[in-house]
């Protein structure tokens, strides 16, 4: 979990400790659609392209909900 909070904050460009599992488009104001993009292609070279073969995961609007999804998949524990 510590290295996908750290992969979103490194795109969100900001330090680790500033973010929270609740953190997301509505609480980061650097969170945009196109920050949201590079998250989700950054998860997908982590995972070796089963991020993209999850239909929810573009829809996820916090670290929470991106976590989750990932967990639900299977790709972490």
């Amino acid at each position: 979990m510590n290295e996908i909070k750290q992969l979103i904050a490194d795109e969100l460009e900001m330090p680790v400790t500033d973010l929270s599992e609740d953190d997301g488009w509505e609480t980061v104001e650097t969170w945009d659609s196109l920050v949201h993009l590079s998250i989700l292609s950054s998860l997908d070279d982590m995972f070796d392209g089963k991020v993209s073969e999850i239909e929810e995961i573009a829809e996820a609007k916090t670290v929470r909900e991106i976590i989750q999804l990932l967990v639900k998949n299977g790709l972490v524990s």
